[in-house]
């Protein structure tokens, strides 16, 4: 009873692993980390390794490649694609409720040579954001946001900085994936 109980808790404490992703972009560039518990890997942009020395070419002459005849089969039945797009819209739909963002961070700020682009900047990534903002707000859980706009004249070209963290629970990838396969199955089962 005891190891029962002991493997249904490491079971428990899988299940409880946060994965997520960690998205930043500055001056610098473009990042992109997965994060694991509290492992983190970096995977955007890649390392390189140093160029390995390329192998010198052998003198030995190829063979010419032999033509097989395969056996011919039954014809495969193509899935319905309109059935596969309704599996992969309901996976989205549930994968959306269970995906929350811990922090959304974004620093715009305009600029121009020209006060009147400047301006205009200014107002147009404002309305934007005002319009965009309660949209994302109703489509995923949120935790923390620091959305900010302003305008330096004395800029040459606009600056922007920002930077996301989101994730979900093992189990709720699991469900997902459960969820898309019973879909998928009831699917192939209709038609």
């Amino acid at each position: 009873m005891k190891v029962a109980a002991i493997i249904l808790l490491i079971l428990f404490l899988i299940a409880m692993l946060w994965l997520g992703a960690d998205v930043r972009y500055d001056d610098d560039g473009l990042a992109v980390w997965v994060r694991a518990a509290f492992l983190r890997f970096q995977v955007y942009p890649i390392r390189m390794k140093k160029p390995k020395k390329p192998k010198k070419p052998s003198n030995k002459p190829k063979k010419p490649a032999e033509h097989k005849v395969k056996p011919t089969s039954k014809p495969k039945k193509k899935p319905d694609i309109w059935a596969l797009v309704g599996v992969g819209l309901r996976a989205a739909g549930r994968l959306r409720r269970k995906i929350k963002i811990t922090l959304i961070k974004l620093h715009y700020t305009a600029g121009s040579r020209d006060p009147y682009s400047t301006a205009m900047q200014y107002g147009h990534v404002s309305a934007a954001l005002g319009v965009l903002a309660p949209i994302i707000d109703n489509a995923f859980v949120i935790k923390s946001r620091d959305i900010a706009v302003n305008a330096d004249f004395d800029l040459e070209k606009p600056k922007i900085s920002g930077e996301l963290r989101l994730g979900l629970y093992l189990w709720q990838i699991i469900y997902i994936g459960c969820a898309v396969i019973i879909d998928y199955i009831n699917t192939q089962n209709n038609s």
